[in-house]
């Protein structure tokens, strides 16, 4: 049997209402092997985000099972940032890696992340004192410094411009091509699904259920030089949602 990271099986999540069952996901089954980005591309409001609660843990389904391998260690990024206000930049990233690496093995780690994120100058800095575009990028830091096996991505760049986005998705492929993590990314652009994934699986309105799936077979390296690649690529996307509808 092929190695999951993680694993849907028959997964329904359901909600309890003041006007009754909600039903967000329904009867989906997925999985994402070692070092593979799968990007869900749907509508909005289709549960999407109650999928990457699920894969955190943060959610139960309702019915089905959610898979991790063992010792998975999970990092979730979500749309707006969620730092410590009292801690600076680097408290911030060393307080995930509390109980994770030795000190010495966290501040080389920590070193490293903030250089590639072009954070070493803000270290002593707190969130109050970034913009907002700042702060995103410590919320990827901070993910990144605890190497996680799993990474779950909730539309992490959708408040930012197209040069902070561009910057933040360079550093996401640099660490995934260096790490070889897991990345579950929930996106609205088809674009940044093709620039960033192996696999992107469109969803229905919800209850969230998979309508198709799109292996993106060209290497990630060349479809963000080729933009006939993107073009393309992007094309077979509209038209699978097209025929999938």
């Amino acid at each position: 049997m092929k190695e999951r990271v993680l694993e849907f099986v028959g997964v329904c999540r359901e909600f309890q209402t003041e006007q009754g069952t909600l039903t967000a996901v329904e009867n989906l089954s997925l999985s994402a092997a070692p070092g593979e980005v799968v990007a869900l591309v749907g509508p909005s409001g289709c549960g999407k985000t109650t999928l990457l609660n699920m894969a955190a843990g943060i959610l139960s389904p309702t019915r089905g099972r959610v898979i991790r391998a063992a010792a998975t260690r999970v990092a979730y990024v979500f749309q707006e940032p969620r730092l410590l206000p009292w801690k600076t930049v680097e408290e911030n990233l060393r307080f995930v890696q509390e109980g994770v690496f030795p000190e010495g093995e966290a501040a080389r780690i920590r070193k490293e992340i903030l250089d590639q994120a072009g954070l070493t100058q803000f270290r002593q800095a707190y969130p109050h004192e970034l913009s907002g575009g700042l702060k995103q990028r410590v919320e990827l830091a901070r993910a990144l410094v605890v190497q996680p096996s799993l990474l779950l991505l909730d539309e992490p760049f959708k408040s930012l411009d197209s040069p902070a986005r561009r910057q933040l998705q360079n550093l996401l492929k640099a660490e995934h091509g260096r790490q070889g993590f897991t990345v579950l990314l929930v996106t609205h652009d088809p674009e940044e699904a093709v620039l960033l994934a192996d696999r992107v699986v469109l969803l229905s309105e919800r209850p969230a259920r998979i309508r198709r799936e799109l292996p993106l077979e060209m290497p990630r390296e060349r479809r963000s030089l080729d933009q006939a690649v993107i073009h393309s690529s992007l094309e077979k996307i509209h038209m699978a949602a097209a025929a999938a509808g």
